[in-house]
């Protein structure tokens, strides 16, 4: 049976969320998996999945970078896997710097050059350098057309490409049903959840611009916190959750009326399909992958532009009836389109290609 490495960094967020559900996957189909990741970055709910977990020490500085590729190619090397997977960017870095025999996959989860708190020659470099790695690895799995897209754009050969669109696991895996919020009713605040990295990437400068501008029967819950040491100091106006264990995301998105996804740039996000398959509406901003998901007044609202004013007139106009009727059709595309089981079956196709 196959023998399969997942490589990460940080146990957080969509990437947490990716591996965890393939990880279970895979040891179900009776194969045998390994976690390479940095123990100071990883949560106690990963070393509870049944992979042996393999420390490593992280670092972004590049003069560590050739420290950390040979540690990991040691480790790697005396597992002896079929696969090598890794996931994001850095881990794409450690794994594919050293030359090895190994079937390598790589997932970047939105590729480094997608980022926009950065100058062009900060995006020009890591564009050469995602180029240059790309012939380093057997297969470079897509989350969605953008990134399919952004990956012929700088060159990559399209044999190494696969578009593999996530899926999440449904209810009958161990989630609870669908609630249907009281707040439907009419009666109540709008809540609206919003969850993830507080961070310029998903977009958390522009709730803090909002806040001033909403009505008072609107609340903003926040389920997540920052990372890598930024120490945020949040709004008193927000309703601050922090971060929660996956296990729980369903219900926590089960008591918001909608949930708010104004992200810059993403591979292909879980959040939106979380949302989904907790029967709640989307709010998303019309950058990057985001509208590869929502269908504008069915499942969901596009952001016509990315600002504070336009994300007020949104929230402040929504109509509860209106976003139970959107969560519903929203829920029908998950369970048509979104679901884990496709999902899984076609990364392993991948990695048997």
């Amino acid at each position: 049976m196959m023998k399969v490495v997942h490589v990460i960094e940080a146990w957080k967020g969509g990437i947490a969320s990716y591996v965890e559900a393939l990880v279970k996957y895979q040891l179900a189909k009776g194969y045998t998996v390994f976690l390479l990741a940095d123990s100071n970055q990883l949560d106690t709910d990963a070393r509870d999945l049944g992979a042996e977990v393999i420390n490593y020490k992280s670092s972004r500085s590049p003069l560590a970078f050739i420290r950390i590729a040979k540690e990991i190619s040691e480790k790697i090397e005396i597992i002896s896997p079929d696969i090598v997977h890794c996931h994001s960017t850095f881990p794409g870095i450690y794994v594919r710097l050293l030359k090895n025999s190994n079937k390598v996959i790589y997932t970047p989860h939105a590729w480094s050059f997608f980022k926009k708190d950065v100058g062009w020659l900060a995006r020009f470099t890591y564009k050469r350098i995602e180029y240059f790695m790309s012939k380093r690895c057997k297969k470079i799995i897509c989350m969605s057309l953008e990134e399919m897209k952004a990956a012929r754009s700088i060159g990559i050969s399209p044999e190494r490409l696969s578009l593999v669109y996530t899926g999440i696991p449904g209810l009958s895996q161990g989630i609870a049903a669908t609630k249907k919020n009281e707040s439907c009713s009419g009666d109540g605040p709008l809540k609206v959840g919003f969850f993830g990295r507080f961070d310029y990437q998903k977009g958390f400068d522009l709730l803090e611009k909002v806040v001033p501008l909403l009505a008072n029967n609107v609340e903003i819950h926040l389920f997540g916190g920052a990372v890598r040491g930024d120490n945020k100091r949040i709004d008193s106006h927000f309703f601050l959750h922090g971060w929660i264990d996956h296990s729980k995301i369903h219900d926590c998105m089960s008591s918001m009326d909608v949930i708010l996804i104004p992200s810059r740039w993403e591979g292909f996000a879980l959040t939106p399909l979380e949302a989904m398959r907790a029967g709640r509406s989307i709010i998303i901003s019309n950058l990057s992958s985001l509208p590869e998901v929502v269908i504008h007044g069915f499942n969901g609202i596009i952001l016509p532009d990315y600002s504070a004013e336009q994300l007020a007139m949104v929230l402040n106009s929504l109509d509860k009836t209106e976003c139970f009727r959107m969560g519903e059709n929203g829920r029908k595309i998950y369970e048509q389109t979104f679901r884990f089981d496709d999902f899984a079956e076609k990364v392993s196709a991948v990695y048997l290609s």
